[in-house]
């Protein structure tokens, strides 16, 4: 393009002065009323564009995607999200140059964010979710029903403005979308119980506030968009993907989805390094923009991962995330209860991690109940765990020759015999060791007390609080009658 001369002096001081008064007020109203998670920088992430890549990529979703984003005024100009080659495919978020820890890489408007407060701001349900008594009593119960219901109007809302968004999200794995015969292959009674516990409060929810919106608002809610089917995908939708959004100063939670973030997969070990700005003058309380910075040194091409949880069980990755994680098995561990309901003495509850130890307390405790005799309690707890395993279907090895040969794409059979081999591991490591320490009783032997590795063994503790944790999150819960 010619170079523009002006040929009069004065013009070109009044550009001057007004591109210097530009810079002033760029300047003020980069600064943040507050921030998270700073560490010590700048809460105003300044991504610049000089090397930033073209997000292109073969699928015309995401691109319609980052197209939308750009133009909301978000940056990630040093990541694209495409299919992965591995580890069960999908998305994920790849470095297209090398980051260094700490820098910021994403930076996303509140505006494009689902969130309570965006909902309430951006949607044409809001007044329905603000001022609809059957709706709001149901939101003062827990606030995240606002997103849930207003992220599955806005999926069948032509002129959303999330629609982008909602077109890209993929359908959440979870078992809660299985039947009970495909749960029942599982082989643990606790995941196929809890799972189909919460396809009833789902259903339950649904009732209470669908009916409702169809009579009261049928131009709006229908049955035909508006299924049981629709409402169970936004809300594992929001329970998989969700970043908290609000201060963590704040006393309470505010769960949003985030869009970009969400392509971030999990990786133990590392932890999100993310916070959220607030400099809006109008809504001081209100988050402005979410920032990722990177919370490693990644190379160009490799891709940027963040820890759902080092500490979370298993169990719940495979209910709400759909997967359980490669190398990470601190979250493996079965709870076993030894139930006196009928003499009405304590019950004694232990978890068991991947080790197969068991807590030396509980055995204390336990051989208290058969007159001290160490060796008998030992006896009782091998009897019965191996009985309870010769009557499941198949065996730990069954199942583990079976994974090792199953082809690649059959999802649901992966994560079966995955969740099958994990949990049956922990029994069978729990029957080596009781034979192993009844033969040491048996030469008048004794062990020293187990060490735990707090990445490997869960939850030791024999508190009552623990012990509520444990049935909760066990992959497997087993009552054992003497």
């Amino acid at each position: 393009m010619p170079a523009i001369q002006m040929r009069q002096g004065p013009v070109v001081a009044v550009i001057i002065a007004v591109a210097v008064l530009v810079l002033i007020f760029l300047n003020i109203g980069d600064k943040p009323k507050r921030n998270v998670h700073t560490h010590g920088k700048s809460a105003h992430a300044n991504l610049a564009d000089d090397n930033a890549v073209e997000h292109e990529s073969d699928d015309p979703e995401y691109d319609a995607l980052v197209k939308w984003l750009l133009k909301s005024g978000a940056e990630f100009p040093f990541v694209s999200g495409h299919k992965r080659a591995h580890a069960g495919g999908g998305r994920g978020l790849f470095a297209t140059k090398d980051l260094t820890e700490g820098e910021v890489v994403i930076k996303i408007p509140a505006e494009c964010w689902l969130s309570h407060r965006s909902i309430l701001r951006a949607s044409t349900a809001a007044h329905v979710l603000r001022e609809d008594p059957v709706v709001k009593a149901l939101i003062e119960e827990d606030e995240t029903w606002s997103v849930v219901i207003g992220m599955e109007y806005e999926r069948h809302n032509e002129y959303s403005p999330w629609k982008e968004y909602l077109h890209f999200m993929r359908k959440q794995e979870s078992t809660i979308w299985w039947t009970k015969e495909q749960l029942e292959a599982l082989h643990s009674q606790r995941i196929m119980e809890d799972s189909l516990q919460h396809q009833k409060n789902l259903a339950k929810i649904y009732e209470r506030i669908y009916p409702h919106l169809f009579e009261e608002y049928p131009h709006m809610f229908t049955e035909d968009e508006n299924t049981f089917e629709s409402f169970t995908w936004a809300a594992l939708t929001l329970w998989g993907r969700a970043f908290n959004v609000v201060s963590e100063n704040s006393t309470g939670l505010e769960y949003g989805l985030i869009p970009i973030a969400d392509l971030l997969n999990h990786d133990g070990g590392r932890r999100a390094s993310w916070y959220v700005d607030y400099n809006d003058e109008r809504m001081q309380n209100d988050p402005t923009n979410y920032f990722f910075e990177a919370n490693r040194n990644t190379p160009e091409g490799q891709e940027v991962m963040i820890s759902y949880g080092d500490k979370r069980a298993s169990y719940n990755f495979m209910l709400f995330c759909g997967f359980i994680p490669f190398g990470q098995t601190y979250g493996d561990f079965v709870h076993i209860t030894v139930t006196y309901r009928q003499l009405k003495e304590k019950d004694l509850h232990v978890a068991v991690g991947v080790d197969g130890d068991l807590d030396n307390n509980f055995v204390d405790e336990l051989s208290e109940k058969f007159d001290n005799d160490r060796k008998l309690a030992l006896e009782f707890m091998l009897h019965k765990i191996s009985a309870f395993l010769e009557n499941l279907p198949t065996t730990y090895a069954n199942d583990l020759v079976a994974l090792n040969d199953l082809p690649e794409g059959n999802y649901q059979k992966w994560a079966t015999l995955t969740y099958r081999t994990r949990f049956k591991r922990i029994y069978n490591h729990l029957v080596d060791n009781l034979k192993a320490n009844i033969a040491d009783t048996a030469h008048g032997h004794t062990k020293n007390k187990h060490k735990q590795n707090t990445y490997n063994q869960a939850y030791a503790s024999n508190n009552f609080k623990d012990r509520s944790h444990h049935m909760a999150y066990a992959m497997d819960n087993l009552e054992l009658k003497p």
